[in-house]
């Protein structure tokens, strides 16, 4: 398996348990989503997998490697992570941006510049390469961002909520960008609450809740097993909540006195 984890958990120093014994496996080649409702323990198994914050206890491993200090270099080089914070790169460009992460990535000098003509064209930034990232619209931001983890041609694509608040356009060459990436042989792992982001472009699906893996198989596989139900009311199954809270609605909603 491409991640194969075994038993994590993660208990804060507050006590606070945010993985309880995960295990999952993430298949080479697929594209697989994970949901849940905030303090599922989606971003904390991120973190650990891009080496952030360290487990408590259980096994992962990445690449058929074990996740530690001895294969950490070899790991990250072959990640790419987009979260929703570009933080302290805001004072550049993005091409100032992009050929920085690509001289950290050892990238050959050859190449740099033709795929920064290439990320500008294709994540529709050329006209505002010499603008400061500061100044970016939210969307902008997390197409910079993209660009910044794709230059580097990662085996293994980890995004935290990449679609998150940002435009119908970016959201669509975004899908697009990863499903090419994906069909040129990237795996590609998703945290996000976008329904959407599941139907569109991914193979496989993980549904957290308090910290436990509560559903994991095909979106094919999942659509059988719930013949009928749309992907909002699934989830709603899955994580035991009643299905009326997608029919909640005000007393007075779209009517004048």
């Amino acid at each position: 398996m491409f991640i194969d984890i075994e038993n994590l958990t993660k208990i804060y120093r507050n006590n606070t348990i945010a993985l309880n014994e995960v295990s999952l496996k993430v298949k080479e080649g697929s594209t697989t989503s994970i949901i849940g409702e905030n303090g599922a323990g989606k971003s904390t198994l991120i973190n650990i997998l891009i080496s952030l914050i360290t487990k408590s206890s259980g096994n992962v491993s990445i690449f058929g490697k074990i996740l530690n200090e001895q294969n950490d270099y070899f790991i990250k080089k072959n990640i790419g992570f987009v979260g929703e914070q570009i933080g302290a790169y805001e004072h550049l460009n993005v091409v100032e941006y992009w050929r920085f992460i690509a001289n950290i990535y050892k990238i050959n000098k050859n190449y740099i510049d033709k795929r920064i003509e290439e990320l500008l064209y294709v994540l529709s930034l050329d006209k505002s390469k010499k603008k400061l990232i500061r100044e970016f619209s939210k969307g902008m931001k997390q197409k910079a961002l993209l660009g910044g983890v794709l230059i580097h041609n990662p085996r293994l694509l980890i995004l935290d909520e990449p679609l998150d608040g940002i435009d119908p356009s970016s959201k669509i060459i975004i899908k697009n960008i990863l499903q090419e990436f994906n069909r040129n042989g990237s795996t590609i792992l998703i945290s996000s609450h976008d329904f959407s982001i599941i139907e569109d472009i991914c193979s496989d699906v993980i549904v957290m809740n308090e910290g436990k893996v509560k559903f994991q198989d095909t979106v094919e596989n999942m659509h059988k097993q719930y013949n009928g139900l749309t992907l909002e009311e699934i989830f709603i199954k899955i994580v035991n909540r009643e299905l009326d809270v997608l029919r909640k609605k005000l007393s007075w909603g779209g009517k004048n006195d």
